[in-house]
């Protein structure tokens, strides 16, 4: 089967333009789509601090992927790097456990 077969079988309805019933529905279709299109764009702006999968081709139910460390580093102004490290001099880490902060100022030590 071609494609443009394939394409004659999909049930298209013909919209009336002048029935008013059918000229909202196909208005409040045509919004829903536009702001599916927003969430996506926007959505798609977030794939890059994460690896592998981008964000918009991912299933609803599934887990999300690895984050970009690196990515949201690069990302931080340098304004907030500096509060970050300065911070992170001023955090005392019990030894049992690691703060974030101290992490990711030694990744970011290792960037810059």
């Amino acid at each position: 089967m071609t494609r443009q077969n394939r394409l004659k079988r999909i049930p298209i309805r013909r919209i009336y333009f002048n029935n008013s019933d059918e000229t909202s529905t196909h208005d409040e279709i045509v919004d829903k789509v536009k702001s599916i299109r927003e969430k996506m764009a926007e959505l798609a702006e977030y794939s890059k601090y994460f690896l592998g999968v981008r964000l918009t081709k991912l299933d609803c139910s599934a887990p999300l992927p690895e984050i970009n460390d690196e990515a949201i580093i690069k990302s931080i102004s340098p304004e907030n790097v500096y509060n970050l490290l300065k911070q992170n001099r001023k955090t005392k880490v019990n030894s049992h456990r690691q703060c974030p902060a101290q992490s990711y100022g030694k990744k970011i030590e290792l960037l810059f």
